[in-house]
């Protein structure tokens, strides 16, 4: 796809994800339209971004429609990333949703789109694949075709969201393609991801409280998720897609790395309370469509997080 001059409408564009995801394309010359009740964190002068600094729910269709895009970008979302609470409840609907039905619904009217990606998530696979009362040898790596049973609310609005998407696109005359990107752990600058919060602590000589250390999960850094929704939205695929890293890190070599990294960490283990996660990403698929690999391993990742977090 040449982006030159393409109409992209980017939500939740001021996240770890969309600032720069909204960088690239600008670098590409799109015309990109970003909504986000949130202030853009970079500063871009240029003509070729506009930001809507609004609720998305009750954003005027109008400056959508008028905008005609060509691609659309769904990463506006909330999420509550330890056990959710009942005050999550209303949030998860207002937020995922109520806005994903309300943008999907836009397309029975908005004829300019040719391409949607979704920051769909793996929270939409089955629990009972990855989690174990006793360790595992080896994690488990997801593949697109695993059973679908979504572990919580997050991950039931983003499976409802998926069919939706599909659902339209199975039923207007009018076919456009679609990618549900199903994306692992994300951490980065600026983010509010688990990484983040240890880094934090670290460096203000918190005690890190664990629970099941040897955990093991998919991050990926949101500098290489930006990369792949780019490709992804690049390319002719319509249908599910894994974003992750590739590989399972146990929560224990995080922690090794940040001790590396910081001085005289604080840390209090509590063992095993829960069942083992051991939870991964087959990402054959991602790299079939886009022939790309994500670049930024965990350590480099880490490191560029606690040098950021430095400097706040």
């Amino acid at each position: 796809m040449n982006w030159k001059d393409k109409r992209v409408l980017v939500t939740g564009c001021s996240g770890v994800i969309g600032r720069h995801l909204v960088k690239y394309l600008v670098e590409k010359e799109a015309f990109v339209r970003g909504v986000d009740l949130a202030a853009y964190p970079f500063d871009i002068n240029s003509r070729r971004f506009e930001l809507l600094q609004k609720d998305l729910l009750y954003l005027n269709p109008l400056e959508i429609l008028k905008f005609e895009p060509e691609v659309v970008f769904h990463l506006a979302a909330a999420f509550e990333r330890t056990e959710e609470q009942i005050e999550f409840w209303q949030n998860n609907y207002t937020n995922n949703v109520q806005t994903g039905h309300q943008l999907v619904d836009l397309f029975r009217y908005c004829n300019s789109v040719i391409k949607m990606v979704f920051a769909s998530s793996y929270l939409v696979y089955d629990a009972k694949t990855y989690t174990f009362s006793k360790k595992q040898s080896s994690p488990v790596l997801l593949k697109e075709t695993s059973p679908n049973a979504p572990r919580n609310l997050t991950g039931a609005a983003k499976y409802y969201t998926e069919q939706e998407i599909r659902f339209f696109y199975t039923n207007l005359k009018r076919r456009f393609q679609f990618v549900n990107a199903r994306i692992f752990r994300v951490y980065g600058r600026g983010s509010n991801d688990i990484i983040s919060k240890w880094v934090r602590a670290c460096i203000k000589g918190d005690t890190l409280t664990l629970y099941n250390k040897e955990n093991s999960f998919d991050y990926i850094n949101s500098i290489d998720v930006a990369a792949a929704l780019l490709r992804l939205a690049e390319s002719d695929y319509t249908g599910a897609v894994n974003v992750g890293y590739g590989d399972s890190i146990a929560v224990s070599k995080v922690i090794d790395i940040l001790t590396g990294l910081v001085a005289n960490i604080k840390v209090e283990d509590k063992g095993k309370i829960i069942d083992f996660e051991q939870s991964g990403a087959d990402i054959s698929l991602l790299k079939e469509i886009t022939g790309w690999s994500p670049e930024i391993d965990i350590k480099s990742g880490i490191e560029d997080t606690v040098e950021y977090e430095r400097t706040k």
